[in-house]
């Protein structure tokens, strides 16, 4: 039906398939545009791709995407335009030029062919791309690949793998030394490569090294920020944080939670001033939180809605970030040094099983879109805040137990 459509010369061919069996090609353009004056098989005028992506920058994989597309063009009517049209989110249009992207074609097509003949893969975690992220990430795991190792990219693993350590626990066992000989290995990279395969070979939080000094408050507060895009900005780059969730506990009482949620975008302001002010209003706060989204994005949020300065400064200068201080002390059993991985290894669980950090901001664009109506929606996005929070609190009475000398068992890996 395409060869048909473009024989018949139509000025605009959207979504049809392009096909070269011979060559075991196949692609889907958005569009071919009918180019009059140049030849090929249809006669005298031929097409090119134009290929429309949703994003701003125009990605690698995308180019090579539309590479594929221009390729298999050519080998159907004949002629290989040098150049296809790529269209971004604000409607530019970016023209590629084919020679660019031949080299890195090619070896892409070279390798998925010797996949297709039975070449053997080797899988590293955490590098994938949608769709193939979860089926890389579970064969990795199924190998005991050394990529499991938190640190170990996938510039690190061929390294490693080139030195014969090609397992978790390979590493487990390796000497600082013998790894620190391999490119990119360092010796407090080798240290840290080490303790962290026992701890996933044994499965089992392992100490690294003394904690460090982490302020203490009468007052202690576990927050966490949700944030969403902006859509209706022109400029489309604006992250507002639509949600500050705090647990918070004092002495002798039981932790509590408190959401402060923006209705709409242009609430965030609002929103930020009343946490603020209920900050202020503890008594000797800690503001404890994990990694340092919160503390950037509550400086760019300060300044971006003029906020007392005075208020704002007694919250940031009581910020201590969890995540350093707690993978500085230990090794844990995960694939990974996020809050999820090590609270999920130390026992705690999320009600939610459908609701992700980025699931929460669909979430809250579908209640903007139903003009702040859908409580279902909210609830799901402080139900899930919430446990970020107290996941928080998880990870750092754990760490305090073990200080105390109060051992916890560690929970199993899935």
């Amino acid at each position: 039906r395409s060869l048909e459509v473009m024989a018949a010369g139509s000025q605009l061919i959207k979504n049809m398939p392009l096909v070269s069996w011979p060559d075991g090609l196949t692609g889907r353009p958005d569009v071919l545009e009918r180019v009059d004056g140049i030849p090929s098989v249809f006669g005298d005028f031929s097409y090119r791709i134009v290929e429309v992506k949703s994003s701003r920058r125009l990605r690698d994989s995308q180019k090579l995407q539309a590479g594929l597309y221009n390729r298999v063009l050519g080998l159907i009517q004949g002629y290989e335009p040098p150049e296809y049209q790529m269209v971004n989110r604000d409607f530019e249009v970016v023209s590629v030029v084919m020679a660019e992207v031949d080299e890195r074609l090619d070896k892409v097509l070279k390798e998925i062919r010797e996949i297709i003949a039975g070449k053997p893969v080797d899988f590293c975690y955490g590098v994938a791309g949608w769709p193939w992220t979860t089926y890389v990430d579970q064969q990795a795991i199924a190998n005991n690949d050394v990529s499991l190792i938190t640190g170990v990219g996938s510039a690190v693993r061929l390294n490693l793998v080139d030195a014969g350590y090609k397992t978790i626990k390979s590493v487990a066992r390796a000497n600082e030394a013998d790894l620190v000989s391999i490119s990119r290995i360092g010796p407090a990279n080798a240290k840290k490569m080490v303790l962290s395969a026992q701890a996933l070979d044994e499965n089992r939080p392992l100490r690294r090294e003394d904690l460090g000094v982490l302020r203490r408050g009468a007052t202690e507060v576990f927050f966490d920020f949700e944030g969403a895009q902006d859509h209706d900005l022109v400029d489309g780059q604006e992250l507002v944080n639509y949600l500050i969730g705090a647990v918070y506990r004092t002495p002798g009482l039981d932790a509590k939670y408190i959401p402060f949620f923006a209705d709409t975008f242009g609430e965030e302001g609002e929103n930020l001033a009343e946490f603020l002010e209920w900050a202020n209003s503890l008594e000797d706060p800690v503001f404890y939180h994990w990694h340092h989204y919160e503390r950037t994005h509550l400086m760019k949020m300060v300044e971006r809605h003029g906020l007392d300065q005075h208020i704002s400064d007694r919250v940031l200068d009581r910020l201590e970030d969890l995540s350093p201080w707690t993978t500085k002390g230990f090794a844990f059993p995960t694939y990974g040094e996020s809050l999820k991985s090590i609270a999920r290894c130390l026992g705690f669980s999320w009600r939610q099983t459908d609701v992700s950090g980025v699931g929460s901001m669909d979430l809250y664009l579908k209640y903007i879109e139903s003009g702040s109506t859908d409580d279902t929606s909210k609830q799901k996005i402080i139900i899930y805040n919430e446990d970020d929070c107290f996941a928080t609190m998880h990870i750092y009475d754990w760490v305090m137990s073990q200080e105390n000398g109060v051992i916890r068992p560690s929970t199993n890996l899935g």
